[in-house]
C-alpha cells in the first residue's frame, strides 16, 4: 500500500513537471511553440541573422520550476544551449529588459564543430540576469526554455531543395549521341545519288508510288474486313431443331394388368334346354293330359 501511494505521488509530480515544462515553452512566440520540437518551421542556418521573441514579463512568468526569473529591474539573461545535456552553452545577452516581453536578433556564428557538439539541436533559455556573457551557465537557476530547433550548417544541403535535373555532363557516355562532321566524300556521294545516272537510291517518283500503293492497299484491307463483317452480320442465324415431343405417360393404377379379364363364353356353346331323360321329349314340354304341378 505504501509503495502504491509513493508511486502515485511520483507520477503526479512527474505529470506536473511535464505540464510546467510545456507551459514554460509558451513563454516564447518564436520559435513557434505550437509545433513539435525540431519541426522544420523553426530551423535556422549557420551565419544567418535570426530573431527570436518571448512574451514573459513581470506579470506572466511561465517557468519550469514556477520561480520568477525577472529581477527587480525587470531584466533577464538570454542563453543558447544544446538541447540534450550542456555540451554547448552560450550567453547571448547578460541583461535584457523583459517587463513587457521582447525580441532579440543575433547572427548564428557557431562553427561546424560547435554545431556538431550540440548534435545540431539547440534551445533558447530565459534565465535571471548575470554580470557578463562570460559567466558560466548555471543549470540550478530557474528558466523558461523554448521549443527545440535545429541549426543547419552552410555546407549541409537544404532539406527543402529539389533534386537538380541531370545535365549533359552528368549523363553516362553511352547516352551522348556522337557528332558527325560532313566531309567532301559525303558531299560527293550525296551529289552522285541525287543525279540522274544509275544511282542506287530510289527516285522521288518511285518513293511516291510505293507510298500510294501502301495507302491504297490499307484502304482495300479495311474495306474487305468491313464487307466480311457486314456479310456475317446479315446471314440468318439457324436455330437448332426442336426436340421431338415425347408422349405423356399414361396414369398407372396399382395391380392393373396383372390379371387380364376372362373373355365371355360363347352363348351358343351353352345348352338352351335341359335333358328330360326321354330322347323324344324335352323336359320343358308338357303332354296334353299332363298337369302342371
Amino acid at each position: 500500500m505504501i509503495m502504491t501511494l509513493r508511486g502515485l505521488v511520483y507520477g503526479l509530480l512527474s505529470l506536473s513537471s511535464l505540464f510546467a515544462f510545456t507551459s514554460a515553452q509558451y513563454a516564447f512566440t518564436t520559435p513557434d511553440p505550437t509545433v513539435f520540437d525540431f519541426d522544420g518551421v523553426n530551423d535556422i542556418t549557420q551565419d544567418d541573422v535570426v530573431e527570436f521573441a518571448w512574451v514573459l514579463n513581470s506579470t506572466l512568468q511561465e517557468t519550469v520550476s514556477g520561480d520568477p526569473i525577472i529581477d527587480d529591474n525587470g531584466d533577464i539573461s538570454l542563453w543558447l544551449t544544446s538541447y540534450h545535456g550542456l555540451d554547448f552553452t552560450s550567453c547571448l545577452a547578460a541583461s535584457v529588459n523583459s517587463e513587457s516581453g521582447g525580441t532579440w536578433a543575433w547572427r548564428v556564428s557557431l562553427t561546424d564543430e560547435e554545431i556538431d557538439d550540440g548534435g545540431g539541436q539547440f534551445v533558447y533559455r530565459l534565465k535571471p540576469p548575470v554580470a557578463s556573457t562570460d559567466e558560466p551557465y548555471d543549470e540550478d537557476l530557474p528558466e523558461a526554455p523554448s521549443r527545440g530547433f535545429r541549426i543547419l550548417k552552410q555546407s549541409d544541403p537544404s532539406p527543402t531543395s529539389s533534386t537538380p535535373a541531370p545535365t549533359s555532363s552528368s549523363l553516362p557516355p553511352t547516352s551522348v549521341a556522337p557528332t558527325t562532321t560532313p566531309t567532301d566524300t559525303t558531299t560527293d556521294a550525296n551529289d552522285s545519288s541525287s543525279g540522274g545516272g544509275g544511282g542506287g537510291g530510289l527516285s522521288p517518283g518511285a518513293k511516291g508510288g510505293i507510298g500510294a500503293g501502301v495507302a491504297v492497299g490499307g484502304i482495300i484491307l479495311i474495306g474487305g474486313a468491313f464487307f466480311l463483317w457486314r456479310h456475317y452480320k446479315g446471314r440468318p442465324q439457324h436455330l437448332p431443331p426442336a426436340a421431338a415431343a415425347q408422349p405423356l405417360p399414361l396414369p398407372q393404377t396399382a395391380g392393373m394388368g396383372a390379371f387380364p379379364p376372362v373373355p365371355p363364353s360363347e352363348l351358343s356353346a351353352l345348352p338352351s334346354e335341359l335333358d328330360s331323360g326321354d330322347s323324344n321329349r324335352f323336359i320343358a314340354e308338357l303332354g296334353p293330359s299332363e298337369k302342371r304341378v
